[in-house]
């Protein structure tokens, strides 16, 4: 089984080839209908949170996730999406990886993983064995990535530039992440921008909290 991991926008045109089933997580429901022709379709709602919460993902959940892998490990496809394809999907993904034996992804590309997630599916995933290999699933930690020092930063408005160490800290160039949100025309993309007080100021129409 192959494991196509796609955001919400790029899973609904998505057209797989030979048997396909697909495991849809989100915060909504009803979804967009998927373009392509699935043999089932699971749908999981539960919010991006990483901690327990009556909005996260709950054991009941990974359950469904659990089974409806394992009924379907026959087909030639699943494809996992979420709406950014950065916490859910992600962790549903390496989840799945490790029970079926492969090595399609790598944990440490996915700084925002969402670990509730993964972890729950991992301990579902673990009473039960792996077929192919005859083995419990393996306990895995996330290694995270040594972080390269930033020397400098630009204001993307204005071009402002604050050099030298420490610069994150002491510059008032500031980054904002942005994703935007179901309505907007800009869904499942996300930007990073750098902004001086100076342009911030403007932005706000000089509210600034003072």
């Amino acid at each position: 089984m192959k494991i196509t991991l796609m955001n919400r926008r790029d899973a609904i045109a998505h057209q797989p080839k030979g048997s396909a089933v697909a495991l849809r997580l989100d915060s909504q429901y009803p979804l967009s209908n998927l373009k392509g022709n699935y043999q089932e379709i699971l749908v999981q709602v539960f919010e991006d949170i990483p901690y327990e919460c009556s909005y996260s993902i709950k054991d009941e959940d990974a359950k469904d996730i659990v089974n409806f892998v394992k009924e379907n490990e026959d087909k030639e496809e699943i494809l996992v999406h979420c709406h950014h394809k950065q916490g859910r999907s992600p962790a549903a993904a390496i989840a799945i990886q490790e029970y079926l034996g492969l090595n399609q992804f790598d944990i440490n590309d996915f700084p925002d993983i969402n670990m509730l997630v993964l972890e729950k599916l991992r301990k579902e995933f673990n009473k039960w064995y792996n077929h192919k290999k005859g083995l419990i699933l393996r306990k895995y930690k996330k290694v995270k990535k040594t972080a390269k020092e930033i020397k400098s930063i630009q204001c993307d408005f204005c071009g402002k530039k604050d050099e030298g160490k420490l610069v994150e800290m002491y510059s008032d160039i500031t980054n904002f992440s942005i994703c935007p949100g179901y309505g907007s025309k800009y869904d499942t993309d996300k930007y990073d921008l750098d902004i001086c007080d100076k342009c911030l100021t403007k932005l706000l129409n000089k509210r600034v909290k003072k």
